[in-house]
């Protein structure tokens, strides 16, 4: 099965790496979706901004993502009042209504490639949580609509539907993005330090630091070891699958989600938690066994994405004392949801201001759920396991992943080809013999 990505990166700009120390008033690390807006909207405030990137420029996740923007998550905002109270569950769904207007009206000044259709939120199980949901869309003022059925011959119970949402191509946003910023490439931050941070021969003094790592560095206080894991998931481009109209997303965990790109059919699915077994291509294969089985795959490929504990972002302070240093990740595979989120509530907390959602993203909020205690025994228990190829991250014991041919991490996600080259963070480095 042919593996590589069906946008085309041909138009990403390239930027030098740095080259002397630098002085700046915000130093961005990560050159991914979320660091280019955070750099983005801060230097649009006359902010002097410095985006730093290890490797190349919406080079990992970022460009391996789906990037459909809707108020529709399988992250139900009736789940997020569960455990988080109605308060939450309201601020969480006016973020995603504000990050979806302001790509809006990026796309209109970047003169970026996107699709406006309807989004489908749907269930093949019980109808219960999404007409819950439906009811809480009423609440807080959202227009969504209540179906039994789907415009594509797939049967369902239940489906909700937001009209005009935004699908984009991630590399043409990201391109378009970042060629008015300052960005050093092939730049990678070796240690936080007072002043800033520093890089294998270079010292970069900052008034602030945000770290948009996909997985925060190594060493950083605030545990994200226990507080972060990763997911795979798997997407395959059909062609000839005839057009969807529209985007579409199951809410079991390891339901499909699909969108049209141009004339591909993107169907995606098999979600699991690294280095752990899991539906994986083969779900996804399926599926369009069932329901696409006269198209033809014209490529495929996988995406990693951080998890919190509560399945929403952390971003804010690093800790709660911190005027400094502020975090961004755990996206949750909403990446552009999230990054946009990031971007708006990390600007105004630099500038000094408040912001109603913070709290909500507040990165020192509860840690204690059942997702914790499952990390914590998935690490012991690994670190435990008598095999000699381990993580250099904080020495769990490596999986082979037989499908993708990777040496895996199942404790923080840290992944590596057969020869032991890193693929994947938050290791920072290559495994050694």
């Amino acid at each position: 099965m042919p593996s590589e990505l069906i946008y085309s990166t041909n138009f990403m700009p390239h930027f030098p790496a740095l080259a002397d120390d630098a002085e700046c008033d915000v130093l961005v690390i990560g050159g991914g979706l979320c660091g280019l807006l955070c750099a983005h909207y801060l230097q649009s405030a006359g902010v002097n901004v410095l985006v730093c990137e290890a490797e190349r420029i919406a080079g990992a996740v970022s460009a391996r993502s789906t990037a459909v923007i809707s108020l529709g998550q399988d992250i139900l905002c009736g789940d997020i009042e569960k455990s988080r109270g109605f308060d939450t569950a309201r601020s969480v769904m006016k973020t995603r209504l504000d990050a979806l207007n302001e790509y809006r009206i990026l796309c209109r000044e970047l003169g970026c490639v996107c699709r406006a259709d309807d989004f489908y939120l749907y269930s093949l199980g019980s109808p219960l949580k999404i007409e819950q949901e439906y009811d809480r869309m009423r609440r807080f003022g959202i227009h969504a609509s209540l179906h039994r059925d789907l415009p594509i011959d797939i049967s369902i119970s239940a489906a909700l539907k937001f009209p005009n949402q935004l699908m984009l191509d991630p590399t043409d946003f990201c391109a378009r993005l970042a060629e008015n910023l300052c960005i050093r490439e092939n730049t990678r931050i070796q240690k936080i330090t007072p002043y800033g941070a520093k890089t294998e021969k270079h010292k970069i003094s900052a008034k602030h630091v945000i770290i948009a790592t996909h997985f925060p560095l190594p060493k950083l206080r605030g545990i994200f070891s226990l507080k972060l894991y990763q997911k795979r998931s798997y997407v395959l481009a059909l062609e000839g699958a005839g057009d969807i109209g529209g985007a579409y997303e199951d809410i079991a965990p390891d339901g499909a989600y699909m969108r049209m790109y141009k004339k591909y059919l993107l169907l995606g699915g098999g979600d699991h938690r690294t280095g752990t077994k899991g539906g994986g291509y083969d779900a996804v294969l399926k599926y369009r066994a069932d329901n696409f089985k006269d198209s033809k795959i014209v490529t495929s490929w996988a995406t990693q994405d951080t998890v919190s504990l509560d399945s929403l972002p952390y971003i804010g302070r690093l800790t709660p004392a911190s005027d400094k240093f502020f975090v961004a990740t755990g996206f949750g595979g909403y990446g552009f949801i999230g990054s946009m989120t990031a971007a708006l509530i990390l600007r105004d907390l630099i500038f000094g201001r408040e912001n109603p959602a913070a709290k909500a993203f507040d990165p020192s909020r509860n840690m204690l759920t059942p997702q914790l205690f499952k990390n914590i025994g998935i690490t012991l228990g690994n670190f435990l396991l008598p095999i000699p190829r381990r993580c250099p991250h904080l020495g769990c014991a490596l999986k082979w992943n037989a499908a993708e041919r990777s040496w895996d991490c199942p404790c923080h996600g840290s992944r590596f080809d057969k020869c032991g080259t890193l693929l994947n963070d938050p290791a920072q480095h290559d495994l050694k013999d």
